[in-house]
């Protein structure tokens, strides 16, 4: 079976996967954080990289993980001697020879990743914000991860949650280690300072990413998810080393020395009880007082211009208004230090344009986003217009290019859905789309779905996702996005704001968009305002379609503005057009 294979059962069985490298990496930009439950989601990652191992999430699992280079093997029978044989559960040998016996959390109890659970060396515990490597992924070691036994997963031993609530010491140092704790809240400012220092000194991010892994398994309580330490590593990898040179601290020191050893002595000459330092004891005190003073302004500039990096890296993804709070969340902003930096970080940014601060609610900004697409249009062609089918045929009159947008303005009952069905049926081996309902849960979805009497379930394409806001924050680029549908109850003129925002991140793909209207009106919620963003925008009452816009014509001599059509919807599903596209003054 192969790996994608393979991960299309997993989801099967209920399990979010995405790929990870053969020394477990993940592939993907967030980690965990990007896994997918879906067909669509599967293959597009292992569409792109079909030779990527299978991270799978442990959320909701407890997973044992016994390591044998630590003593798992060993730990597994003193822990069946302590507490008796481990019950029979999904089980799978890692390609480094451990095991993972996967079982259910029995009680909804929060169980974290957790290293020498209970004190027993080489013992860890997968669970919430951790995930695995499933078979069968490759191992460095040039093996493969097995599936030894598929049985169903059962409820984990009440001993792992019992041992798990009084929280024992679960770190043990190994001889002539310092394992001192690192606790929760500081450990990505100590993992990312020390990595800091390694990188100052040369180190490559191979080297910093293994001594960040077991600093973070030996230290850390809890251990950090795994991809977290992975960004700290790549963040600082970043930035090329730059020790002080010899001469330039030579130098520095020179300088030191000749300007405070006279300051010295005449100090040490003014009191009785102390015997005036020699020009080389002084000299050598200055000294080792500099040299530390070079390395901790050094770590602390270098520490600041990290910062500030992360910082603007973050500011350049955003697309909306944003506050400090969801800045220092997302890049765990927590000393009085950082904050101070990030405030000096922020002021230099407003000073230099790249952001703007909210006129009236205060620590909200805005990234000035002044990159600009030169079109070619003396090279660009006709023939750039995506294949795109509507229910009832609209593509006849309407283009739509790459990047366009379509608003279905609807009044109550008239189809709207069906007719984002009918749109999705009529693309989805074309095209991957993604469906955002605001109204529908997975049973009502699938009862509409099951009205198609030509499609059974395993035939639809799409991805079904629950979402009734900030639609901008989750459309896909590059794909198909329909949004079932824009709610607005306020501040109605702002329709215009909304779309611009979706479309901005649409990329080369198309988003529709249903919004609601009254029975017998032209326009849905905003009125004109929401005219100016789509290309095509329709409006449907029942029985009845009308093209209130299509900005690109198929046909040079037909102006598709005002056309309408009527039908009659079947079954729940099917649009049965009456009557040919018109115009009503046409009747006349």
């Amino acid at each position: 079976m192969t790996l994608i294979d393979s991960a299309l059962e997993y989801i099967k069985l209920g399990f979010k996967v995405f790929p990870v490298k053969p020394d477990k990496t993940p592939l993907t930009p967030h980690g965990l954080k990007d896994a997918t439950q879906t067909q669509l989601g599967v293959r597009e990652y292992w569409g792109k990289w079909p030779n990527a191992g299978i991270g799978l999430v442990t959320d909701g699992l407890v997973v044992l993980d016994f390591d044998v280079k630590n003593g798992g093997i060993e730990s597994k029978t003193k822990i069946e001697n302590d507490h008796g044989t481990l019950p029979r559960t999904r089980l799978h040998k890692t390609g480094g020879g451990g095991w993972h016996y996967i079982y259910r959390n029995p009680n909804g109890t929060i169980i974290r990743n957790t290293v020498a659970f209970a004190g027993y060396p080489g013992v860890d515990i997968r669970a919430n914000g951790g995930y695995i490597v499933a078979p069968p992924s490759p191992h460095l070691s040039g093996n493969n991860y097995e599936l030894i036994d598929d049985c169903e997963i059962t409820p984990a031993p009440p001993w792992v949650v019992e041992i798990y609530k009084q929280k024992p010491e679960s770190k043990i140092a190994k001889p002539g280690e310092d394992a001192t704790p690192i606790p929760d809240g500081q450990r990505n400012f100590t993992l990312a300072r020390l990595a800091g220092s390694m990188r100052r000194n040369g180190m490559p991010e191979v080297a910093i990413l293994a001594a960040l892994k077991e600093v973070n398994n030996l230290q850390c309580q809890p251990p950090l998810p795994e991809d977290e330490v992975i960004t700290i590593s790549k963040s600082i990898s970043r930035y090329a080393p730059q020790p002080i040179t010899t001469n330039d601290q030579d130098s520095y020191i020179d300088e030191a020395v000749a300007r405070s050893s006279n300051v010295i002595n005449v100090t040490c000459k003014s009191n009785t009880n102390v015997t005036p330092l020699s020009q080389s004891q002084c000299y050598k005190n200055v000294t080792e007082s500099v040299t530390k003073g070079v390395t901790e302004a050094e770590t602390l500039q270098k520490s600041c211009n990290a910062l500030a990096d992360r910082v603007l890296d973050w500011v350049k993804q955003t697309t909306s208004w944003w506050d400090t709070t969801d800045l220092d969340k997302d890049l765990g902003i927590s000393t009085a230090k950082d904050k101070g930096n990030r405030r000096i970080i922020l002021y230099r940014l407003r000073e230099q344009g790249i952001i703007e601060p909210h006129q009236k609610i205060n620590k909200q900004y805005r990234f000035i986003n002044t990159k600009i697409t030169n079109l070619s249009f003396k090279t660009a062609t006709n023939d750039g217009t995506m294949n795109f089918l509507w229910p009832m045929g609209i593509e006849k009159y309407c283009n739509l290019y790459p990047g366009n947008m379509a608003v279905i303005a609807g009044s109550p009952n008239a189809g709207k859905t069906a007719l984002l069905l009918n749109v999705i049926k009529l693309n989805q081996d074309k095209f991957p789309i993604y469906y955002f309902c605001s109204e529908m849960g997975a049973v009502e979805i699938r009862s509409r779905l099951d009205k198609f009497p030509d499609m059974k379930t395993e035939d639809w394409k799409f991805e079904a996702i629950e979402r009734a806001s900030d639609f901008a924050d989750v459309v896909r680029p590059d794909c198909i996005n329909i949004i079932d549908y824009l709610e607005m109850t306020t501040d109605l003129y702002a329709v215009n704001t909304h779309l611009t925002g979706i479309s901005h991140r649409i990329g080369t793909g198309l988003a529709i968009v249903a919004v609601q209207k009254k029975v017998g009106a032209v326009y849905g919620r905003g009125q004109e305002f929401g005219l100016e963003k789509p290309k095509i925008y329709l409006s449907l009452d029942r029985n009845k379609l009308k093209i209130i816009k299509g900005k690109s014509w198929v046909q040079p001599n037909v102006d598709p503005h005002g056309l309408e059509r009527s039908f009659k919807i079947v079954g729940g599903c099917e649009f049965v057009p009456s009557g040919n596209w018109k115009r009503p003054e046409d009747e006349y």
